[in-house]
């Protein structure tokens, strides 16, 4: 059942969710991302840090890949996900902590996100408005802040319920549960 899927079959679902309740180019972006990052998963366990950052690597150049390859300053959703991606990849390299590398995400999608304000639409919906997208945020970068934050917040939540069977561990070698 799907109480024992497997992550890249996790993913599967997740990406056939958001192409089939995602309208227009963003549902098949999502799609794409997540069908991506299960290839990746299939490959191979996350099982590490980097191998997650490889995961995401892979979602981000199936996103950019849907998007007709799609770069940073073309105000869309990459101008968010690369530099979060990069930023979770580098603190994983770093040797930090999962905690670490979800806080960078989620401060480079936000600077990703809000630099769009400032730029011309160049691809997507927002591009048919020339200079008049200047000023406003792009939709897409925003969702993907929005995500890596909750992400985030997630990640930090389990981490906490967690620490008390840590510490367990720790002290007896063996974990109570």
């Amino acid at each position: 059942g799907k109480d024992d899927a497997s992550a890249d079959e996790i993913m599967k679902l997740t990406a056939s969710s958001l192409i089939s309740s995602i309208g227009g180019t963003s549902g098949a972006i999502y799609g794409t991302a997540f069908m991506r990052m299960a290839k990746a998963l299939k490959a191979g366990p996350a099982d590490s840090l980097v191998k997650i950052g490889e995961v995401l690597q892979a979602g981000l150049d199936g996103a950019k890949m849907r998007g007709e390859n799609t770069q940073v300053g073309d105000k869309t959703m990459i101008d968010a996900l690369e530099p979060a991606v990069l930023a979770f990849k580098e603190k994983a390299t770093a040797g930090a902590s999962i905690q670490e590398a979800c806080a960078a995400a989620t401060d480079a999608a936000k600077a990703g996100s809000d630099s769009t304000i400032d730029l011309i639409a160049k691809k997507g919906r927002a591009s048919y408005l020339g200079e008049r997208s200047i000023g406003h945020r792009d939709a897409g970068s925003y969702g993907i802040y929005v995500f890596a934050k909750a992400v985030a917040a997630y990640v930090a939540e389990v981490l906490r319920k967690a620490e008390p069977y840590e510490k367990d561990y720790q002290r007896t070698g063996k974990c109570s549960q």
